[in-house]
């Protein structure tokens, strides 16, 4: 419904509601199916015009809830706690309690979930593997013919690159699973990694803010595709629009690439 608001056209609809990922996560209920509902909620009811009282009920209960269902929704107090200092900045005195609020909040639960957050990073800059290389080769550096400047830089770009791929599910299962479902389940990635790129530029700038919150711990930390279900509605309508751009792009510039042969 949220999509078909943002004007996505049937077709998009269609391969969304037969995604495997989400379906999954329908059929095997976790903590991720959760946090997912969570977000969602938060997401619907905090970036409207203008909130009701029950518009602030929902995402605040939403934001904490999400905090104590995975660390990472601490994404979501932090978001909170910077977009209210901005309006505060803005608009006065009128957002001064809830900065206030959210500031205590985000105290509570940075006490809450700092040992969590340091066993993440360690095994982040550790034995985490992408694509069967660990982490700490990425960071210590992999092409060695390289100048040692170059190689670094290289090295932890390609970090990112592996970790954004894992992100949007481009990766090699971690079991036995048959080569074809991996096919399948790695295609939605191909829909969510433009989606990422062409939200960074064309989402509103709140929206934006919230998605780099959002992604920040997950990219600091160990990167799995389950990670993507809170906002895989969002990477799915832009990645549509990204491949619908795209597609009109080539059109254009095709038929004027054959006018000029035909003349």
């Amino acid at each position: 419904i949220w999509m078909a608001k943002h004007q996505i056209s049937k077709i998009w609809l269609l391969l969304f509601a037969v995604a495997p990922n989400p379906i999954w996560f329908m059929l095997v209920l976790s903590p991720d199916a959760i946090f997912a509902m969570l977000v969602c909620a938060f997401f619907l009811s905090y970036f409207r015009e203008k909130w009701s009282t029950v518009d602030i009920l929902v995402w605040v209960s939403a934001a904490i809830l999400a905090s104590l269902t995975r660390p990472n929704g601490y994404s979501l107090l932090l978001f909170v706690l910077i977009d209210m200092s901005i309006r505060h900045l803005m608009y006065g005195r009128h957002h001064l309690y809830a900065t206030f609020g959210t500031v205590i909040v985000f105290v509570i639960f940075s006490l809450y979930l700092y040992p969590y957050f340091i066993t993440e990073i360690r095994k982040s800059l550790g034995d985490t593997a992408y694509f069967g290389v660990q982490s700490r080769e990425y960071l210590q550096g992999l092409f060695a013919v390289i100048p040692d400047w170059i190689d670094i830089v290289a090295s932890w770009l390609t970090l990112l690159g592996a970790k954004i791929l894992y992100f949007v599910g481009i990766r090699p299962s971690y079991g036995s699973t048959e080569f074809e479902v991996v096919l399948i389940r790695a295609a939605s990635g191909l829909i969510l990694l433009p989606g990422l790129i062409y939200a960074g530029f064309a989402m509103p700038g709140r929206q934006r803010l919230f998605m780099v919150l959002f992604c920040l711990p997950i990219f600091m930390g160990p990167t799995q595709d389950r990670y993507n279900l809170p906002v895989y509605p969002i990477l799915f309508m832009y990645g549509g629009l990204a491949l619908n751009a795209l597609y009109q792009f080539g059109v254009r510039h095709g038929k004027s690439a054959w006018v000029r042969v035909q003349r």
